[in-house]
């Protein structure tokens, strides 16, 4: 028997995200807060406005807000996160005919359906940072309005950079960074800049699921001809992260052999994840021994697409998906 070609596997898992959206919004609480947002007339243009405001503002509509507190006046209780997960789901659904032309490669589109799915049925350590609050609630407003593409253990938004950062680096590196963005890369942006998708705290970070996530991402630039390259930040980045925990050298490795350059903006703050999952990497800091700077990576267009073309296996292996 032969193996579904890539476009029926992505109508399977359309068709599968659609009735697990539509199983979470008949039924239970989810079902309930379905039918106040239609009530409270929170659907097509006005929902997809609210979309955006949180996308612009990071804050949550004031009426979505007023939602909640009259759900939970119905017995609905506001850490159940049932108005997030149906604005989200009824976003999701009215997106699922725009999936198959997305800008992306086949991989990135069924991810997208894999994110929808887990909103209709999130994982018990998920639930609390739906929150609307909560930076994983943004996240997702980014995705049902095709603003954020995910790719795996790390996802990519089209940016820029900053033109005030080239003030953040050292003196020393402030012509290197310009021969980079005016030469190399022909610009401030379009730029590809990824983005880690949201995990638990502790979860490790995979050199398999960053290469995948990277495939994805180098083989969707065919498909968005105006991005000019890659951008990434991070304390990720950082040698001095590299010096204690020598076993996250690939982010660096991959972009290096990707043709990429990296940039220090000054010091990473703590609040940026890297106290988080490793005592060891939170001890140096109090003593002092660790400082992680504030790292940019830059990759053009041309040199990420041929590092793509010497790696062909590895793009094959990031069409088997897994989230």
């Amino acid at each position: 028997m032969s193996c579904p070609s890539q476009p029926a596997l992505l109508q399977q898992e359309i068709e599968s995200t659609r009735q697990a959206c539509l199983s979470a919004l008949d039924d239970g609480p989810c079902g309930q807060v379905s039918r106040l947002l239609r009530e409270r007339g929170i659907a097509g243009i006005r929902a997809r406005a609210m979309v955006d405001q949180v996308i612009r503002t990071w804050l949550p509509p004031a009426d979505l807000l007023d939602v909640r507190r009259h759900a939970a006046e119905l017995g609905i209780p506001p850490e159940s996160r049932a108005v997030e997960r149906a604005f989200l789901l009824e976003q999701g659904l009215a997106a699922l005919d725009q999936v198959p032309s997305l800008p992306s490669v086949e991989s990135v589109r069924r991810l997208w359906c894999k994110e929808i799915e887990l909103i209709a049925a999130p994982k018990d350590e998920d639930v609390a940072n739906l929150a609307m609050e909560c930076k994983l609630f943004i996240d997702l407003c980014k995705i049902v309005a095709g603003k954020r593409f995910p790719s795996g253990q790390h996802h990519w938004e089209v940016s820029g950079f900053p033109r005030s950062w080239v003030l953040r680096a050292p003196a020393r590196q402030v012509p290197r960074l310009a021969s980079q963005l005016l030469f190399s890369l022909r610009g401030f942006g379009p730029f590809f800049e990824t983005h880690l998708r949201f995990a638990a705290p502790g979860t490790p970070f995979l050199q398999r699921a960053f290469l995948a996530s990277f495939c994805r991402m180098v083989a969707s630039l065919p498909l968005q001809p105006h991005i000019r390259g890659l951008m990434a930040s991070s304390w990720l980045y950082s040698t001095d992260t590299i010096r204690v925990s020598p076993h996250l050298g690939f982010f660096r490795e991959i972009f290096l052999d990707a043709g990429g350059s990296f940039f220090d903006l000054g010091l990473a703050r703590e609040h940026d994840g890297f106290l988080e999952g490793s005592p060891q990497r939170a001890e140096l800091y109090r003593k002092g021994e660790y400082r992680p700077k504030f790292t940019m990576a830059l990759c053009s267009r041309e040199r990420a697409l041929e590092w793509l073309s010497r790696h062909h296996k590895e793009e094959l292996l990031a069409d088997n998906i897994r989230l």
